[in-house]
């Protein structure tokens, strides 16, 4: 029986043994690709995608000043915000959500507030300025306006010398007012980064073969979270407790020669010393979590070496599987609405582009 620690802190819940996801094999669905963004939309790294009822795409990036929309057919249709500290300004963005009624909703980790923009001509609505929950790595609106759930993650430091892979995640709400309900509801592994320490700095990167934590909300009062790890996906109530958990069929595939040898080419001098140091690796099994519509968890499992297509397989939340996709190797699926598929994929010059794939079942 297989059992390995997913999360720990306030609440410890294991992995296993699971429950077994059903065993009614439904027959793959396929996909159509509809539109992709175009080639001169300035993407270097795409850090977050929603969508709204009418198929309108909202994303940051490291190079955006502000937020990009874009028209279902993923044509440009105007930043919305910019670089400062006044309203509809940001700083730094961790999250961005569609609310219930088309609302934009922004959280700037960076000067602690929360904006909120009309759901048509994204004007800002509201502005809340929240206690200090640094180092946060996001925040959401839990719907039916009961607050907030967010993720704290550790800094790293210069003078750190504990294992940096042993880092963890604290997820914590808010009450709608913003003032913290609880400080510690859930803790977890926190994802992997490549670390290089020098005298007097430190250099802190992403670790291509490394662990990654997925967390979204799931309806209106739970989460759902994975492990790129562990083949296995958990249902969290926001009153610390697991709910539901199942098993996801992927696996992990060792890291070649070759992928290694590739990978290190387009690293810094130092993270690649940092990278072959650690080898051998194995590929993470998971490869995302998005919650659609339907409340269905759609997750992405890895294919063997070479392979230029990914499993997605959308479940319900007690792990009865209700259909699969495969979908272009590589790509991060970001939200699933309307039998749409919006994912990122990135072409072989390192360029990001958004895509969207009707789903034909």
């Amino acid at each position: 029986m297989r059992s390995s620690i997913a999360m720990f802190g306030t609440a410890v819940v294991l992995f296993g043994p699971a429950a077994p996801a059903s065993s009614h094999q439904q027959d793959p669905w396929s996909t159509t690709l509809e539109a992709e963004s175009e080639a001169d939309l300035p993407l270097v790294r795409v850090t977050g995608l929603t969508v709204d009822s009418r198929g309108r795409v909202y994303l940051t990036d490291g190079v955006l000043r502000g937020i990009a929309v874009l028209a279902p057919d993923l044509t440009f249709e105007r930043e919305v915000g910019r670089k400062g500290e006044g309203p509809g300004e940001f700083d730094w963005v961790v999250t961005i959500q569609v609310l219930a009624d088309d609302s934009l909703y922004v959280f700037d980790a960076g000067l602690s507030r929360v904006t909120v923009f009309e759901p048509r001509t994204l004007t800002v609505a509201y502005t809340i300025n929240l206690p200090d929950v640094a180092p946060a790595a996001g925040l959401w609106r839990i719907p039916s306006q009961r607050g907030y759930v967010g993720i704290r993650r550790q800094r790293f430091h210069v003078t750190q010398r504990a294992d940096d892979q042993g880092r963890i995640d604290v997820v914590f709400s808010l009450r709608p007012d913003g003032e913290m309900e609880s400080d510690s509801l859930y803790s977890f592994p926190s994802v992997e980064r490549l670390v290089v320490r020098s005298e007097g700095s430190v250099m802190v990167g992403p670790h291509p073969f490394g662990s990654e934590p997925f967390l979204s909300l799931l309806g209106t009062d739970r989460l759902v979270y994975a492990n790129s790890r562990f083949p296995s996906v958990m249902v969290l109530d926001l009153g610390a407790a697991a709910e539901d958990w199942f098993d996801v069929p992927a696996m992990s595939f060792p890291v070649s020669a070759d992928e290694l040898s590739a990978t290190s080419e387009r690293q810094r001098e130092a993270f690649a010393r940092a990278l072959e140091e650690g080898a051998p690796y194995m590929w993470p099994a998971l490869t995302g979590l998005v919650v659609d519509d339907e409340n269905r968890i759609w997750i992405g499992g890895r294919s063997g070496s070479g392979s230029d297509t990914w499993l997605w397989t959308a479940f319900t939340r007690q792990g009865s599987r209700v259909g699969s996709v495969m979908l272009p190797a590589g790509l991060r699926l970001h939200a699933v609405r309307a039998g749409r598929l919006f994912g990122v994929v990135t072409d072989e010059l390192e360029v990001p582009r958004v895509q969207v794939y009707r789903l034909e079942k």
